[in-house]
Protein backbone atom coordinates (compact mmCIF):
# COMPACT_ATOMS: atom_id res chain seq x y z
CA UNK A 1 0.00 0.00 0.00
CA UNK A 2 1.79 3.13 -1.17
CA UNK A 3 -1.08 5.59 -1.47
CA UNK A 4 0.02 9.10 -0.55
CA UNK A 5 -3.49 10.40 0.14
CA UNK A 6 -7.18 9.78 -0.25
CA UNK A 7 -9.41 12.61 -1.46
CA UNK A 8 -13.16 12.78 -0.79
CA UNK A 9 -15.13 15.12 -3.06
CA UNK A 10 -18.74 15.21 -1.87
CA UNK A 11 -21.07 18.04 -0.86
CA UNK A 12 -22.69 15.78 1.75
CA UNK A 13 -21.02 16.28 5.13
CA UNK A 14 -22.50 13.09 6.59
CA UNK A 15 -21.09 10.83 3.86
CA UNK A 16 -17.72 12.57 4.14
CA UNK A 17 -17.70 11.91 7.88
CA UNK A 18 -18.68 8.24 7.48
CA UNK A 19 -16.17 7.60 4.70
CA UNK A 20 -13.37 9.40 6.56
CA UNK A 21 -13.95 7.30 9.71
CA UNK A 22 -13.93 4.04 7.74
CA UNK A 23 -10.74 5.03 5.90
CA UNK A 24 -9.05 6.03 9.16
CA UNK A 25 -9.90 2.61 10.64
CA UNK A 26 -8.42 0.79 7.66
CA UNK A 27 -5.41 2.96 6.86
CA UNK A 28 -4.30 5.11 9.76
CA UNK A 29 -1.17 6.31 7.94
CA UNK A 30 -2.95 7.66 4.83
CA UNK A 31 -4.10 11.28 5.12
CA UNK A 32 -7.65 12.07 4.00
CA UNK A 33 -8.40 15.37 2.22
CA UNK A 34 -12.06 16.39 2.15
CA UNK A 35 -13.64 18.82 -0.28
CA UNK A 36 -17.34 19.67 -0.02
CA UNK A 37 -17.09 21.79 -3.15
CA UNK A 38 -16.04 20.58 -6.57
CA UNK A 39 -14.41 23.97 -7.19
CA UNK A 40 -12.17 23.51 -4.14
CA UNK A 41 -11.26 20.03 -5.34
CA UNK A 42 -10.37 21.39 -8.79
CA UNK A 43 -8.09 23.96 -7.16
CA UNK A 44 -6.38 21.12 -5.28
CA UNK A 45 -5.91 19.10 -8.48
CA UNK A 46 -4.53 22.16 -10.29
CA UNK A 47 -2.02 22.64 -7.46
CA UNK A 48 -1.00 19.01 -7.87
CA UNK A 49 -0.41 19.61 -11.57
CA UNK A 50 1.44 22.90 -11.02
CA UNK A 51 3.77 21.41 -8.41
CA UNK A 52 4.25 18.23 -10.45
CA UNK A 53 2.91 16.18 -7.55
CA UNK A 54 3.15 12.55 -8.66
CA UNK A 55 2.08 10.99 -5.38
CA UNK A 56 -0.44 8.17 -5.71
CA UNK A 57 -3.87 9.62 -4.92
CA UNK A 58 -7.21 7.82 -4.66
CA UNK A 59 -10.22 10.08 -5.24
CA UNK A 60 -13.79 9.25 -4.28
CA UNK A 61 -15.87 11.63 -6.40
CA UNK A 62 -19.59 12.21 -5.96
CA UNK A 63 -21.55 12.80 -9.15
CA UNK A 64 -24.49 14.83 -7.88
CA UNK A 65 -23.17 18.11 -6.50
CA UNK A 66 -24.44 21.66 -6.93
CA UNK A 67 -22.97 24.09 -9.47
CA UNK A 68 -20.25 21.76 -10.81
CA UNK A 69 -21.04 18.03 -10.72
CA UNK A 70 -18.64 15.10 -10.82
CA UNK A 71 -18.87 14.81 -14.60
CA UNK A 72 -17.98 18.49 -14.88
CA UNK A 73 -14.92 17.87 -12.69
CA UNK A 74 -13.75 14.98 -14.85
CA UNK A 75 -14.34 16.92 -18.09
CA UNK A 76 -12.47 19.96 -16.73
CA UNK A 77 -9.47 17.85 -15.75
CA UNK A 78 -9.38 16.22 -19.18
CA UNK A 79 -9.82 19.55 -21.00
CA UNK A 80 -6.98 21.03 -18.94
CA UNK A 81 -4.73 18.15 -19.97
CA UNK A 82 -4.66 16.64 -16.50
CA UNK A 83 -3.94 13.00 -17.12
CA UNK A 84 -2.05 11.36 -14.33
CA UNK A 85 -1.11 7.75 -13.93
CA UNK A 86 -1.01 8.40 -10.18
CA UNK A 87 -4.58 9.69 -9.81
CA UNK A 88 -7.31 7.06 -9.41
CA UNK A 89 -10.95 8.17 -9.47
CA UNK A 90 -13.78 6.11 -8.02
CA UNK A 91 -17.21 7.59 -8.63
CA UNK A 92 -19.72 7.33 -5.79
CA UNK A 93 -23.40 8.12 -6.01
CA UNK A 94 -26.59 7.66 -4.04
CA UNK A 95 -28.48 7.10 -7.28
CA UNK A 96 -27.88 4.01 -9.35
CA UNK A 97 -28.97 5.29 -12.74
CA UNK A 98 -27.61 2.90 -15.39
CA UNK A 99 -26.80 5.73 -17.82
CA UNK A 100 -24.94 7.59 -15.08
CA UNK A 101 -22.88 4.49 -14.30
CA UNK A 102 -22.03 3.94 -17.98
CA UNK A 103 -21.11 7.59 -18.42
CA UNK A 104 -18.87 7.56 -15.34
CA UNK A 105 -17.08 4.40 -16.44
CA UNK A 106 -16.51 5.84 -19.92
CA UNK A 107 -13.85 8.15 -18.47
CA UNK A 108 -10.44 6.49 -18.67
CA UNK A 109 -9.37 7.94 -15.31
CA UNK A 110 -12.40 6.41 -13.53
CA UNK A 111 -11.50 3.01 -12.11
CA UNK A 112 -14.89 2.13 -10.61
CA UNK A 113 -18.41 3.18 -9.68
CA UNK A 114 -19.88 2.47 -6.23
CA UNK A 115 -23.14 3.24 -4.43
CA UNK A 116 -23.08 5.37 -1.29
CA UNK A 117 -22.23 4.77 1.41
CA UNK A 118 -18.96 3.02 0.66
CA UNK A 119 -18.52 -0.09 2.74
CA UNK A 120 -15.45 -1.08 4.70
CA UNK A 121 -14.95 -3.96 2.24
CA UNK A 122 -15.03 -1.72 -0.85
CA UNK A 123 -12.63 0.82 0.64
CA UNK A 124 -10.31 -1.94 1.86
CA UNK A 125 -10.27 -3.58 -1.58
CA UNK A 126 -9.41 -0.29 -3.30
CA UNK A 127 -6.68 0.58 -0.80
CA UNK A 128 -5.11 -2.88 -1.04
CA UNK A 129 -5.08 -2.97 -4.86
CA UNK A 130 -3.27 0.36 -5.08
Amino acid sequence: MNIARIVLVDDDQIFNFIHQKVIEQLATSIPVCIFQSSQDALTFFEEMKTTNDRNKTVVFLDINMPFFNGFDVLNKLINDGFLSENLFFYVVSSTLNEKEIERALSFEMVKGFYPKPLTKEIISEIIMEK
